[in-house]
């Protein structure tokens, strides 16, 4: 059976009611006018479809219910009081925060052509100056809230967007690491499972057959197989938390490919000389740098440069993004400390129009 019910329960700031209190004024104004009654019963109308707009998406209903708030400002606003046309910012927050417009649709082209009246009139009424410059700043810092409403909404939904990139970039990263991780559990026990099972049932048929030389043989290769897989093991736990440049890097490619930013790499083979130790710590500043970039430098492209001196691997560091606003001394502290124990150092080049980094890495291994 089909639904006629429109209307559906949901959670409703209180501020949307806030601006129904000054519909007290229209309730006190209607003892003078020459229909109170009639006055009466539209200001309730309008506050009762003001409230269904707030808990209905069905569009028929929702456009009727909108030019009625539009007819009703008017109404009052030509027939009882010029304050009426303040009520407009009711509809404000309904197209900002409501219903999150950021296009032209009849809410939008209604609401432009609205106040483009209550301008004119402001300007070419016969009423008091005081009045005509009251009403005129009154509507201006109304559409200055509506556009200041319709920007933190749109930046709500580009950190909600962003977000939401980071959860697929951190899938994806948990996603590559589990696979290398099985791949490597495959390729290492495996077969040295499949070999120690063999081992077992042979042990046991030269048993049956009392070959105890044989079978005492086999058993010390099982032990033997054992001992290596355990070797083997501790190996892969090692690599697990061990991260080399070369698979950062890759790794970062399609966190960077997944957020729409353009990644350049030179020299990257010279990281090659760094010891594993270095390399983890360098692939962990790697991933802190990417992190910065993605959630807050705004930029379309980066660019890792990897060269060499006598004594260091220099890595600059450079983007397109909006970049540092001040320098405190303070930023990327996270890599800062992770320079601290191989006595790194970080200097920054240019902080914004591009923004570019130099960290050094030492060569030597001259810390405990």
């Amino acid at each position: 059976m089909k639904k006629f019910w429109i209307f559906h329960y949901r959670k409703i700031n209180s501020l949307f009611f806030v601006g129904l209190l000054f519909l007290y004024f229209p309730f006190y104004y209607a003892q003078y006018s020459s229909f109170p009654l009639l006055y009466i019963g539209m200001t309730l109308a309008f506050a009762v479809l003001y409230i269904s707009l707030l808990y209905t998406d069905h569009p028929g209903y929702s456009c009727l219910a909108w030019f009625y708030l539009i007819a009703y400002i008017f109404s009052g606003f030509f027939f009882a009081n010029p304050l009426q046309t303040l009520f407009i910012f009711n509809l404000s927050n309904l197209i900002s925060w409501h219903y999150k417009d950021e296009s032209w649709n009849y809410r939008t082209i209604s609401y432009a052509i609205s106040i483009g009246v209550i301008f004119i009139w402001s300007i070419l009424a016969p009423i008091a100056i005081e009045v005509k410059v009251a009403s005129i700043i009154l509507h201006l810092f109304g559409l200055a809230l509506l556009f200041g409403n319709l920007a933190e909404v749109k930046k709500e939904k580009m950190e909600a967007k962003m977000r939401q990139q980071n959860e697929s970039i951190n899938l994806l990263l948990a996603e590559n690491e589990r696979n290398r991780i099985s791949q490597d559990l495959h390729d290492t026990l495996g077969h040295v499972f499949a070999m120690m099972a063999i081992k077992a049932e042979l042990s046991q048929t030269l048993i049956q057959q009392d070959l105890k030389d044989q079978a005492l043989q086999e058993v010390r290769d099982l032990q033997q197989i054992s001992k290596q897989s355990m070797a083997d093991v501790r190996q892969l736990v090692e690599q697990v938390n061990t991260h080399t440049i070369h698979q950062e890097l890759q790794i970062l490619q399609q966190m960077l490919e997944l957020a729409q930013i353009q990644l350049t790499i030179e020299g990257q083979e010279l990281a090659n000389s760094l010891s594993p130790h270095k390399q983890t710590l360098v692939s962990m500043i790697l991933r802190e740098l990417a992190n910065n970039l993605i959630k807050h430098s705004q930029a379309q492209t980066c660019n890792l440069l990897f060269t060499q001196n006598q004594k260091h691997i220099c890595l600059t560091y450079q983007d397109n993004g909006i970049g540092f606003q001040k320098f405190t001394g303070t930023e990327l502290h996270s890599v800062r400390k992770r320079l601290i124990p191989i006595k790194g150092d970080i200097h920054f080049v240019s902080l914004a129009n591009p923004t570019q980094i130099n960290i050094q890495i030492p060569l030597e291994e001259d810390y405990p």
